[in-house]
């Protein structure tokens, strides 16, 4: 297994050198402090300042923050005999945080959230993460209101008609595409990698 650097956060490309650096930044202090709020990660008001200017700026995307990890993951478990990709689907729910409801979207249950599909690499032999190879990161949309003297049959109709559009939606607008779209990212990082001799990728994942 390759020993690579520790942040491949220098590797993000934002088109700005600063963000890239403001990265690797607060990837050091999230290593240290994982899980916390980020006022008690920032030491000083202005970095914490710089840290919510960073998020929100929109060059710093989801993907962009992200692909830098996988690739690096890609590379580590070169030479590795036999690898595992497991892929799941994670609902974060936050529906407490009503001021964010517009920017989430329904996760079932009455959640309201976002919705996370991974893929990890893991080492069979000994149950061994090995890190990320790909996530996908989306919330639904909110539904339309049903008119409040809506009567039965036009709810019937209703339903109908939603149904039948979720029915001939194109398979890669589904969500269910997603499983489809993490083997396709998976063996793109590996596309101009050379697996060892007797070397295998497996896709893993269950439905219910």
């Amino acid at each position: 297994m390759k020993l690579l650097e520790a942040n491949p956060y220098r590797n993000c490309d934002f088109g700005d050198k600063r963000l890239t650096n403001r990265a690797v930044l607060i990837a050091e202090a999230l290593k240290v402090k994982y899980g916390q709020p980020l006022s008690q990660i920032f030491k000083s008001a202005s970095d914490l300042k710089r840290g919510y200017e960073f998020f929100s700026n929109p060059k710093t995307t989801f993907e962009k923050l992200t692909q830098p990890s996988f690739k690096q993951t890609s590379q580590q478990i070169y030479g590795i005999p036999i690898v595992l990709a497991v892929g799941d689907t994670t609902y974060l729910d936050y529906k407490k945080i009503l001021e964010k409801r517009d920017d989430y979207g329904p996760t079932g249950n009455g959640g309201n959230g976002l919705i996370l599909h991974s893929s990890l690499a893991l080492d069979p032999d000994f149950g061994q993460p090995l890190g990320l190879l790909w996530e996908k990161l989306w919330h639904r949309q909110h539904k339309v209101s049903p008119p409040p003297e809506e009567t039965s049959r036009a709810k019937k109709k209703r339903l109908k008609k939603e149904r039948l559009i979720a029915k001939n939606r194109a398979f890669k607008e589904k969500e269910s595409y997603r499983w489809v779209e993490a083997f396709q990212k998976v063996n793109k990082l590996f596309k101009d990698l050379e697996m060892p001799d007797g070397g295998l990728l497996t896709h893993c994942g269950s439905c219910l």
